[in-house]
């Protein structure tokens, strides 16, 4: 499908392909959380555009401010740093493809809140998606 614009005192038409955004990726999960970042997964969308995914980008929110974090390349975890400890995050992370070098992006995954450790505590790892054993530590 295409739309066609035609500019009749200058003579020359054009098409214009809408932008082809890939699917909204899934599953988003913290795997583990430690005192000032957030250890982040997620599953690449069914339906990845015509240009394919170029990178993911995670939009961080707490109490503060909000930022965007990319991911070099179309991998499906980043670990998101320079966190504040012992506070509320939420996250929801956008597959982008780059189509005629533009930046398109899908929509937002479902958002999922992580809250970081105190400054000195053990992280929490989450062992299975979605459970996690609290009896289980690994080190900040």
């Amino acid at each position: 499908m295409y739309i066609q614009f035609r500019k009749m005192f200058i003579g020359f038409s054009f098409l214009f392909f809408p932008a082809d955004s890939p699917g909204q990726p899934t599953s988003l999960l913290a795997n583990t959380v430690g005192s000032t970042w957030v250890y982040l997964n997620w599953v690449q969308p069914r339906y990845i555009g015509l240009q394919g995914i170029s990178s993911y980008t995670v939009t961080v929110l707490d109490v503060t401010k909000a930022r965007d974090v990319s991911t070099p390349d179309n991998t499906t975890m980043l670990n998101v740093t320079e966190l504040l400890p012992a506070t509320s995050h939420i996250f929801v992370v956008r597959a982008v493809s780059l189509v005629l070098g533009v930046k398109v992006t899908s929509q937002v995954s479902e958002m999922i809140h992580a809250t970081t450790q105190i400054a000195g505590e053990n992280s929490l790892v989450c062992l299975t998606v979605g459970l996690c054993d609290s009896k289980r530590y690994i080190a900040n």
